[in-house]
């Protein structure tokens, strides 16, 4: 008989909705998971923030990914340990059978959510840790000597933008093996969506009971202060940020 079981990587940016996606694969497709489980998802934080320590810790996370995976027993496991994305495809030649879903979450309710629940600023406040360049965070060449006198949700919005290019980078490098989820979308448009996951994982269709709460599509709006929306704003428009970004991004091998 052959086995069914998958390995799925649930990945984007914080706060995009890899949480919410991950529950989904447990309860209806009935998924083994790990959700930012320690030492596997320190791990993948450091060699996110620092390339250089990659070498070192690649065989420590191989180790734990086969864990995990053991641990499963016959059921497929899913993986959300979202800063791995930096090194997708490196864990995509270790595990030639792993699929990816890449979230991705609109600029101002990701930001919103961010502050909300601190964890990502926490984690940008402390960019002086490590060395330059931090593609995670969006400090890049063309970005490095302003980056300090920016504001806490600017910074973030650097670190938004840096996702989101990277995201657009990993679907495009991981082709089939690859589904770009739009948070908005699974809101939405729930059935539909669940429907294209169904098919990307080729499993069968599945419903889910509750409607989703479509406040979450908005309620940034009201958490948001004028001026954070208007600095925001600032960088966004600012082409010399996204290109300074995007050339980062498209070097990375």
């Amino acid at each position: 008989m052959v086995s069914r079981k998958q390995m799925v990587l649930v990945v984007g940016c914080d706060r995009s909705g890899t949480h919410w996606i991950t529950r989904i694969l447990i309860r209806k497709f009935g998924f083994h998971a790990t959700m930012e489980v320690s030492p596997l998802y320190n791990m993948t934080k450091l060699v996110a923030n620092d390339f250089s320590k990659w070498d070192g810790l690649k065989d420590q996370i191989w180790e734990e990914y086969e864990k995990h995976l053991e641990r499963a027993g016959e059921r497929s496991y899913a993986d959300k340990s979202h800063p791995i994305f930096w090194h997708a495809e490196k864990v995509a030649a270790r595990f030639p059978k792993a699929k990816f879903i890449v979230v991705h979450r609109s600029v101002y309710p990701s930001i919103s959510s961010m502050i909300t629940h601190g964890g990502v600023p926490t984690a940008v406040k402390e960019w002086k840790k490590y060395p330059f360049p931090i593609l995670r965070f969006g400090f890049v060449p063309g970005i490095r000597e302003e980056y300090e006198a920016l504001t806490i949700e600017q910074k973030l919005t650097l670190y938004w933008q840096a996702h989101k290019y990277r995201v657009e980078q990993v679907v495009e490098r991981l082709s089939d093996r690859a589904y770009l989820l739009n948070y908005e979308n699974l809101i939405t448009d729930t059935t539909v969506e669940l429907d294209k996951i169904s098919d990307f994982l080729s499993m069968p269709k599945v419903r889910y009971s509750s409607r989703p709460r479509r406040e979450c599509l908005s309620k940034w709006e009201d958490k948001l202060t004028v001026g954070q929306k208007r600095r925001i704003g600032i960088i966004l428009r600012d082409k010399k940020y996204r290109e300074s970004i995007r050339r980062a991004i498209c070097e990375l091998s």
